[in-house]
C-alpha cells in the first residue's frame, strides 16, 4: 500500500525547496535588475552626452562653412569694386593691414583712384608710387591718384615695391588666399544658403 503521508512530506519538502529557488532566482532577477539599472543609464547618459557633442560639432562645421561663404562673399565684392582679382585682393588686404590700413581705407582709396581717370588698379598704383624714392615726389603723385586718402596709405608706401611685394607673398606663404575659384565657389554657396533662409 502507498504511504500517503510520505508521499505527501516529499512533495511539500520537494516544493518547499523549489519555492527556495524560485525566490533565490527572483532576488538575483532583483538585484541584476538593480545594478544593470544604473549602468543602463549611465550608457545611456553617454550616449546623450555623445550625440550632444556630435551636434555640437556639426553646428561648428557648418558655422565655419557659412563664416567661409560670407568671407569669399565680401573678398569678391570687394575685389570687384576694386578692379582686381580676388587673390590679388587678399595679398594687397594683407599687406594694408600689416601697415595698419583698414579694408575701408583701401576701397576708398581705390574708389578715389577710379575716378581720377586713371587706368590702373589699385596694385599698380600702390606698386607704382612705391617705386618713386623722392618723398613728396611720391607724395604729390599719391595725392593725384588718391585724394585725401593718400595720407592714410603713406605707411604702406613706406614699404617700398619689394616690402609691399614681400607683405603680399606673406599672405600666400600663410595660407591666407583663397584661389579665385574658391572665391566664386564660396560666394555662389553663400548665395545659395541666403536663398534658403
Amino acid at each position: 500500500m502507498v504511504d500517503l503521508g510520505a508521499i505527501k512530506a516529499t512533495i511539500g519538502v520537494e516544493t518547499s525547496g523549489a519555492n527556495q529557488q524560485l525566490n533565490s532566482f527572483k532576488d538575483t532577477i532583483k538585484n541584476l535588475a538593480t545594478n544593470i539599472n544604473p549602468q543602463v543609464l549611465a550608457v545611456g547618459a553617454a550616449v546623450a552626452g555623445i550625440a550632444t557633442l556630435a551636434a555640437a560639432g556639426v553646428k561648428k562645421l557648418v558655422d565655419g562653412i557659412k563664416q567661409t561663404a560670407e568671407t569669399a562673399g565680401t573678398i569678391q565684392d570687394a575685389s570687384t569694386r576694386m578692379g582686381i582679382s580676388a587673390q590679388e585682393f587678399q595679398k594687397v588686404a594683407f599687406a594694408a593691414e600689416q601697415s595698419g590700413i583698414s579694408m575701408g581705407t583701401m576701397e576708398g582709396a581705390a574708389k578715389k583712384l577710379q575716378a581720377s581717370g586713371s587706368n590702373l588698379t589699385f596694385t599698380q598704383a600702390i606698386n607704382e608710387l612705391s617705386q618713386i624714392s623722392d618723398k613728396s615726389e611720391r607724395a604729390a603723385k599719391a595725392q593725384e591718384l588718391f585724394g585725401k586718402s593718400a595720407y592714410e596709405l603713406t605707411p604702406l608706401l613706406n614699404e617700398g615695391a619689394d616690402g609691399i611685394a614681400a607683405l603680399m607673398s606673406k599672405a600666400e606663404q600663410y595660407g591666407l588666399v583663397m584661389s579665385n575659384d574658391a572665391v566664386a565657389a564660396g560666394e555662389a554657396f553663400g548665395d545659395s544658403l541666403s536663398l534658403m533662409n
